[in-house]
């Protein structure tokens, strides 16, 4: 969004956005940032009505784009940003987001940043073209990158050699390199620091219990600890070391939440967990 500048807005979702009047009254107060003209009569019927009819309200406020995009054909579009959208479970308002973006004008992108896959008919909108997806595979750092990135962070004297080894051990994964930078920067006096290690750096694994295991079910923990006990796996052999027979849905769950599972083959039926994750887990 800066390196590229162009018009555009951010709202940052929390749980209390899954109340439908919240979610389109701060999306509308976003957008009349960058558009003060635009859901004004939206945000009245949000505002006025104790039961707002939320489709007409949609309405106005795609008509209200529309006309946007009528006066603004020669600029680029504006962006709206949906930041942590994984945060959104009301179906009905997914529903009427997905309303949203059906007849979405020509004049607004909107860029949303999630852990887990969105329930917004990405199929169908991969197929049509309106979708542009960046994965786990698109955002890892290459160890061009990281090297960059550790140099740009610890300096020009960085262990090149070290630098190759957390790439290698956190797969590009940006986060754990980030915080392989923090923890060289706080032990830069004890050169031990750079040679591979089999223990899980503190920073990486409060990183993972706090913001990853600890908001899991219950279900969904204990079948992690349990079947990082073997480098691979499929739903059979979970199925076998968790004496259970839903095993296949427990992994599909996996792979929407984007838990550092790593596919094996294009038939989706082997799996391994991300290297550093699973050391997480056999130490739990």
């Amino acid at each position: 969004l800066h390196v590229h500048p162009h018009t555009f807005t951010w709202l940052s979702l929390g749980n209390e956005h899954n109340v439908i009047t919240v979610f389109w009254h701060y999306t509308l107060t976003a957008l009349q940032q960058i558009l003060p003209d635009v859901g004004r009569d939206a945000e009245r019927s949000l505002l006025e009505n104790p039961a707002p009819d939320f489709q007409q309200m949609l309405v106005s406020l795609l008509n209200d784009l529309d006309q946007f995009s009528i006066n603004n054909r020669a600029r680029e579009p504006v962006t709206l940003v949906l930041d942590d959208f994984h945060v959104l479970h009301n179906e009905r308002l997914l529903g009427l987001i997905n309303l949203f973006l059906d007849h979405l004008p020509p004049c607004i992108r909107v860029v949303v940043t999630t852990r887990s896959e969105p329930d917004l008919h990405l199929s169908r909108r991969r197929a049509s073209g309106q979708l542009l997806q960046l994965g786990v595979d698109e955002l890892r750092f290459d160890t061009a990158a990281s090297c960059a990135f550790f140099v740009a962070t610890l300096g020009p004297e960085m262990d090149t050699a070290w630098a190759r080894y957390m790439c290698e051990r956190t797969e590009g994964w940006i986060a754990g390199l980030q915080l392989a930078a923090l923890s060289a920067q706080r032990t830069a006096a004890d050169q031990s620091i750079l040679l591979p290690s089999d223990n899980l750096d503190k920073h990486i694994a409060d990183y993972l219990l706090d913001e990853v295991f600890a908001a899991l079910p219950a279900t969904l923990q204990e079948f992690l600890l349990h079947t990082a006990v073997v480098k691979r796996f499929c739903a059979g052999l979970c199925n076998a070391i968790e004496r259970r027979t839903n095993s296949l849905q427990l992994l599909l769950e996996l792979e929407t939440l984007n838990l550092f599972l790593v596919p094996l083959d294009n038939h989706r039926t082997w799996f391994r967990y991300h290297d550093l994750f699973r050391q997480f887990l056999l130490q739990r």
